[in-house]
């Protein structure tokens, strides 16, 4: 939806942005209750995917009914973001989240401590929710008092947006589906005792994708504003490789160190018991690595308002997904599954490829993206052999043992790094990055 704002934001038309953001109130209304709707018959199935546990159904129905709430509430008062995000400032939301995060984390855990109530954190997460959102707009009505005027809806320009919400719609749905099916279908198949397992490994590759989608949420609006601003193909293929370089030096980077260390820090954390297959680490390194390629030319679909395509590709890849992962499941366990998501990954980044270099570059450019994209491809897999053969070798433990295991993974990344790629012009596009991001900022505070 943001990309409409792109152009009244650069032209500062006031008019045109509040007709926008009369619309944009609507769809998050109209989103939240379909969400709403969507949870409460899913209610129905919440006994046969929550099997094995000691809680009474009542306990979990209502587990889960606040925890629909409180997705819920996210999209109450939201729809201001947006226009923060086209306007490149996403650091006032993420400031204002951020701080509000570590509020209520401490209120929690004082919720916890004094009541011992999982009910209690959860209204304290709905609560949470509307307090940041209610900041942002307060925000907003400050600093942009135009947005409180009230515009008439063009009739036009909403059902324009409204069939576009259709494709983003159906594409969110097909992506929480995607994101979900692995725990689902583990507990369903396996039992929600290796859901629990897994997810020690799971929940410390959500954290690294959480704490790369936070830096990298900026892009979207500057890929929006460059691409409406009449630049050559050429120009934005060249935006597009050294994007893809940055997040390929943010995933290999973030990918190897887990890879070499997690089995480690699952030890010291929760017991050797708890420890999984090899392979597992390994399928959500990968899941990890293919999603970070892919998610350049997702990100440029949606700055040129292609929903249709990123929809289909997104459907195409979640039934994939729960097809795969149910008969993953049953033929190979945990690794079956995440054999299925890797493969639906792939689907992913060709469909997205596909579509980019059809409808928004030219035909013939993709030869030499595909080549690059092999090119880190094998990088990558010889910096996880190498990081892994030379961690395994490392036969120290605890604490100590993830840091020596995770610096000399980070060595052997840089030294293939630079033996790969010192030469070509994505390599110096990040060196100047960090040169003006980093250095000259650092040595101008010692100044």
């Amino acid at each position: 939806m943001i990309y409409h704002l792109y152009k009244p934001v650069i032209e500062n038309d006031e008019d045109k942005i509040n007709e926008l953001m009369a619309v944009y109130r609507q769809i998050y209304q109209i989103i939240a209750l379909m969400i709403c709707g969507i949870g409460m018959i899913l209610l129905i199935f919440l006994p046969k995917i929550v099997k094995d546990v000691e809680f009474s159904n009542s306990y979990l129905v209502l587990a889960y009914i606040f925890q629909l709430v409180a997705t819920v509430s996210s999209y109450l008062l939201a729809y201001k973001r947006i226009y923060l995000n086209a306007k490149q400032k996403q650091y006032v939301c993420i400031i204002i989240d951020t701080i509000t995060l570590v509020l209520f984390s401490i209120l929690k855990i004082a919720v916890l401590i004094c009541f011992k109530s999982y009910m209690a954190f959860l209204v304290m997460s709905i609560i949470q929710n509307i307090f940041s959102n209610t900041v942002i707009n307060i925000y907003c009505g400050k600093y942009y008092s135009f947005l409180k005027r009230r515009k008439a809806i063009d009739i036009t320009i909403r059902k324009k947006i409204f069939s576009e919400v259709k494709d983003v719609f159906g594409s969110k749905i097909a992506g929480y589906v995607y994101s979900s099916t692995d725990n689902i279908v583990i507990s369903i198949i396996l039992g929600t005792v290796q859901v629990g397992i897994a997810s020690n490994y799971k929940y410390l590759m959500s954290a690294i994708k959480g704490l790369v989608n936070s830096a990298m949420s900026t892009m979207q609006p500057i890929i929006g504003n460059f691409l409406n601003a009449d630049h050559s193909n050429g120009e934005m293929y060249r935006l597009l490789k050294n994007y893809s370089f940055v997040r390929y030096i943010l995933a290999v980077f973030t990918a190897v160190p887990f890879l070499c260390v997690v089995d480690k820090f699952v030890e010291m954390w929760a017991g050797k018991e708890y420890l999984m297959s090899s392979t597992i680490p390994i399928l959500l390194v990968i899941d990890y690595f293919i999603g970070s390629m892919s998610g350049p030319l997702g990100e440029f679909l949606t700055a040129e308002g292609m929903f249709k395509y990123e929809k289909n590709v997104s459907i195409l890849a979640a039934i994939f997904n729960v097809c795969g992962s149910l008969l993953g499941a049953k033929l190979l366990g945990v690794q079956g599954v995440l054999i299925a998501t890797v493969i639906s990954q792939c689907i992913l980044w060709i469909g997205r490829g596909k579509a980019v270099f059809e409808c928004v570059l030219k035909k013939n450019m993709i030869i030499d993206f595909v080549k690059i994209s092999i090119k880190y491809v094998i990088c990558f897999a010889i910096m996880g052999v190498l990081g892994l053969v030379i961690a395994k070798r490392i036969h120290i433990f605890g604490l100590i043992g993830c840091i020596v295991s995770g610096m000399v993974s980070l060595v052997v990344v840089s030294v293939i790094v630079f033996l790969f790629y010192y030469q070509t012009e994505e390599f110096k596009y990040v060196v100047t990055l960090i040169d003006d991001f980093f250095i000259k900022k650092f040595i101008k505070n010692l100044n």
